[in-house]
């Protein structure tokens, strides 16, 4: 008897291991989108609706800045095109002195929205892309900007 109870215990197991296995989006498909799609057209295309990103990105303009934040932590920043020779402040060189960590040189400080804005000066403005991701392998996805519902980037990371 115990051993039917072990028998039928490991094959539930097994069964909702299946059932509940991530379904991955393929690299053809992933080659099918195009800018302008819309959120709708690109689930026809992967078959599969996208997890919305929580990410939240800032962008300071003038100072060519973009700073990202997930789950409550400075996650990246980056240069958004050439500095402005005549910008006041450059953004990112600001940021990238005051997030670094002399104790722990490979890590970053993790810098709040108020930080950033005692740094530059003036509050940022909240991006208008809306992201969605899709599972491309266990360690990959696809990552899909909308704007106005309509595609303006992809990438898989």
């Amino acid at each position: 008897m115990m051993k039917q109870i072990l028998t039928l215990f490991f094959f539930m197991f097994f069964v909702a291991g299946i059932i509940a296995q991530e379904e991955f989006v393929s690299r053809d498909d992933y080659q099918k989108i195009e800018q302008g799609m819309t959120y709708q057209e690109v689930v026809d295309i992967l078959g599969q609706e996208g997890t919305i990103d929580s990410t939240i990105v800032y962008v300071w303009k003038d100072e060519n800045l973009q700073v990202e934040w997930k789950d409550g932590r400075m996650s990246s920043f980056s240069t958004a095109g050439l500095l402005q020779q005549d910008s006041a402040v450059n953004g990112y060189a600001v940021v990238n002195e005051a997030s670094k960590d002399p104790e722990k040189p490979f890590e970053r400080k993790n810098l709040s929205y108020e930080d950033i804005v005692k740094l530059i000066g003036k509050p940022g403005e909240k991006s208008d892309k809306v992201r969605y991701l899709w599972p491309v392998t266990a360690y990959q996805k696809l990552r899909v900007e909308f704007r106005d519902d309509k595609v303006i980037s992809k990438a898989m990371y």
